[in-house]
């Protein structure tokens, strides 16, 4: 007979498949938002509210924000100003409750169905809704069963840091995690996004460094690397990929107005009188400004609440970076870290259930049997004592 602790690690999973399945627009709840949120209540209802200290500093940036955006709603602005603030409720909800249903080990198992699952469902609705790869074939980008392809392309980029997590805790083996880098990278070409093909093709540089333990296997990724960018690079000048979709994306990096930091919208962060500076301009007012929020993941923080938002956003980036430090060393932060901070460069990724699904994970310690056994590079620190 199934338990309650068995039959919600199955709700949970399935709330990870129907990850990438959007049936409303953008900005509403998803069947995977409202999974994932049923089954964190019934988590925290049997086994308690457990926070670490990344929780506690979302908490904080929630109730700032919802403060600030109160206080202004009350002055004239619409009531939809306060909608952000449920954003962040709901990323710091999410956070919480899955770095605590990941802190049981034995969910991993679950976690690894779920994203494996969704990234089939991701692929087979590129094809379903029609995918070629060569400028001959009519359509635009690929938005598979998301609402646009940007959406599709981070989800490629957080797909590739999760699998990078799960490989380096020992969950996965090199096998699956080729699997899910192949899934990720043609996710990313299908959407065309530029950010989250620089992303992953940075991601993939960086892991296979990690690919062997003896220095001779080290030495042979970095000589493989070598001569996929040298071959690479050969096809791409000599104009053998002149057909393919996303080598146009590509080459047209820097020639088009919203590849600039002024065409992202990073302009209003210099546009600020001394309230603007603490306190930001709120999502309506850079909205009202730019005709769009400010596409950067830090900088919207920054834009829309100010030094004091965007301090305490930095601050819980800070631990994130200090977590995986401890838990997986500098290849983590290659492999984890970089590729989701490189596409939040030009998008604002901080929205997306995905990226706070991989905090989580990337957060939750290691266990010290996996920690002593852990596979590091010259260079990586490695620490056997529990992470504070």
């Amino acid at each position: 007979m199934l338990n309650l602790r068995r039959i919600l690690s199955f709700w949970m999973t399935l709330g990870l498949i129907m990850l990438p399945l959007y049936l409303w627009g953008s900005g509403g709840v998803q069947p995977s938002h409202f999974i994932i949120f049923a089954g964190a209540v019934c988590l925290f209802l049997s086994r308690g509210l457990r926070l670490d200290a990344g929780g506690l500093i979302l908490l904080i940036l929630f109730f700032f924000v919802a403060l600030r955006e109160s206080a202004f709603a009350l002055q004239g602005s619409s009531l939809r100003n306060t909608l952000p603030a449920f954003y962040i409720a709901f990323s710091c909800f999410i956070y919480i409750a899955m770095r605590q249903w990941l802190s049981d080990t034995k969910n991993l198992i679950f976690c690894v169905v779920g994203l494996a699952a969704a990234a089939l469902i991701a692929v087979g609705g590129v094809f379903f809704m029609g995918y070629g790869s060569t400028i001959d074939f009519e359509g635009g980008r690929s938005i598979g069963t998301f609402n646009n392809p940007n959406q599709l392309g981070y989800f490629s980029v957080c797909l590739f840091s999760l699998a990078a997590a799960l490989y380096l805790r020992g969950s996965i083996s090199r096998l699956i995690l080729l699997a899910f880098i192949v899934t990720a990278v043609f996710l990313a070409i299908a959407s065309l996004s530029k950010a989250a093909m620089v992303a992953c093709a940075f991601g993939v540089l960086s892991i296979v460094y990690r690919m062997s333990k003896s220095k001779a296997g080290i030495l042979l990724g970095l000589l493989l690397s070598a001569i996929l960018v040298l071959a690479s690079f050969f096809l791409f000048t000599s104009g053998q990929l002149d057909d393919y979709k996303f080598t146009h994306r590509l080459s047209s990096i820097g020639s088009q107005s919203d590849d600039s930091l002024e065409g992202r919208g990073y302009g209003i962060l210099l546009d600020v009188d001394a309230i603007q500076l603490l306190f930001g301009h709120g999502s309506e007012g850079v909205s009202k400004i730019l005709g769009h929020e400010l596409h950067s993941t830090i900088g919207s923080f920054f834009a829309n609440y100010g030094l004091i938002g965007g301090i305490l956003f930095i601050v819980f980036l800070i631990f994130w970076f200090k977590k995986t430090w401890n838990n997986y060393g500098f290849t983590g932060l290659l492999t984890i870290v970089v590729p989701p901070m490189l596409y939040g460069l030009t998008h604002n990724g901080s929205r997306f259930t995905v990226f706070w699904l991989l905090l989580a994970l990337s957060t939750v310690q290691l266990p010290s049997s996996v920690r002593r056994k852990k596979r590091t590079l010259p260079g990586d620190t490695v620490t056997l004592s529990p992470a504070k």
